[in-house]
């Protein structure tokens, strides 16, 4: 079922899980919000131990959405309380549309987050 919604008053919007994205394609930018939730990640490590996302699984609605990740915009090594962290910027074609959001490796407790989409 689409819902309806507005994030500004001159920006019509169909949401249809949490990736929300606009319906009339007059608008440009990027307006992320801050989620940091946990996911399912499938990822890719050499044997230099580069860290490769590839897919993640998300509850929402007691639904599973499986998102294949496109292209990776960016890499960012940072170190979150103590423990290394790897923030990776990606892009997805999801329902059509291209969407860019942010995930993060969390070294220390070894755990995925969508942290902004």
């Amino acid at each position: 079922m689409l819902l309806k919604k507005f994030l500004f008053p001159y920006f019509p919007l169909e949401q249809e899980h949490m990736f929300v994205y606009n319906k009339d394609n007059k608008t440009g930018g990027i307006a992320m919000k801050l989620l940091n939730k946990q996911i399912d990640m499938i990822s890719w490590t050499s044997k230099e131990g580069v860290v490769t996302p590839v897919r993640f699984r998300i509850e929402e609605d007691g639904k599973s959405i499986v998102i294949r990740i496109g292209r990776i915009l960016q890499t960012e090594k940072n170190m979150f309380g103590g423990s290394p962290t790897l923030s990776f910027r990606c892009s997805s074609n999801i329902c059509g549309q291209e969407h860019i959001y942010e995930v993060t490796y969390n070294g220390g407790s070894q755990k995925w987050l969508l942290k902004k989409y």
